[in-house]
């Protein structure tokens, strides 16, 4: 996860999840695999905030569109994966979140040990993993 996501249509279908697995009880944690932003395009896809049409999003959850659209609406550099939490915590006031920031594999099992250690089965009744752009390793034959 890229603090430059913060607020694209990928994070409107993750917070929204998130949402209603809390209506149901759930309490909530969040891994964000954080990495730098960088100066790719990712995170661009925005546009979902301006249609209005039969498949809006908003039909998916009108409030949820609104408090998101600020975030969705910031430039790339006033991006913050804290407001991204706040908003998370508007709805599942106990979420339980893990942020380190790492760069290269040297750093990723300390920050693996401390993300199970933060979000244990007391903190949270599941997890959910946000890698950067997918998880890394071996390929297959």
């Amino acid at each position: 996860m890229k603090a430059q996501y913060v607020g694209d249509i990928g994070d409107f279908g993750k917070v929204l999840l998130l949402k209603r697995l809390a209506e149901l009880g759930f309490k909530i944690g969040v891994n964000w695999v954080l990495t730098e932003n960088d100066q790719s395009d990712d995170g661009k896809d925005r546009d979902y905030l301006a249609y209005r049409g039969v498949d809006c999003l908003c039909r998916c959850d009108t409030n949820l569109l609104e408090r998101i659209a600020p975030l969705a609406g910031r430039m790339k550099s006033e991006r913050s994966i804290g407001d991204l939490e706040n908003l998370i915590r508007g709805f599942s006031k106990n979420a339980v979140f893990y942020s380190m920031n790492f760069n290269g594999d040297s750093m990723r099992r300390n920050c693996d040990d401390e993300a199970f250690d933060k979000l244990n089965t007391v903190a949270a009744d599941l997890v959910f993993f946000d890698p950067d752009n997918g998880i890394g390793g071996e390929r297959g034959p």
